[in-house]
């Protein structure tokens, strides 16, 4: 087949062969390289946004840590844990009957109870609030 040939077509189809393999050597090395790249570019970005949310949760439960500490400091907390406290003295509640939730001194300590929850809640979403402006 190639001695009926002539050198020109031999070399010409020699330079075909060559270059169409040397282009597929370089495409296979070139897309390798860049998937890797990627790869890396990636794996770099997606280890980044796990340690700044690994942050941003270290830091909410760290405020919310302070905010339990300021509340608990609170006269009003000091109140309720007195108005619960004296309540279970009044009552003599026994551990494993039924709690009196119709009982008038626990309905009205429940509602004052509720108003200093809501108090302190509306205290704690403002200040929440104006932290995050």
């Amino acid at each position: 087949m190639f001695k009926n040939m002539t050198i020109k077509v031999k070399i010409i189809i020699l330079l075909v062969t060559s270059l169409s393999l040397l282009t597929i050597v370089l495409s296979t090395f070139s897309v390798t390289k860049a998937k890797e790249s990627l790869l890396h570019e990636y794996y770099a970005m997606l280890t980044s946004s796990r340690d700044s949310k690994a942050e941003q949760i270290k830091n909410f439960f760290n405020e919310r840590v302070g905010d339990i500490t300021v509340l608990a400091k609170s006269k009003d907390i000091s109140e309720l844990v007195y108005d619960l406290t004296s309540l279970d003295g009044q009552l003599d509640l026994d551990n494993k009957g039924k709690f009196p939730v119709e009982n008038e001194l626990v309905k009205k300590t429940y509602n004052s109870t509720w108003r200093l929850f809501s108090k302190l809640y509306e205290r704690v979403w403002i200040l929440w609030y104006f932290s995050y402006k």
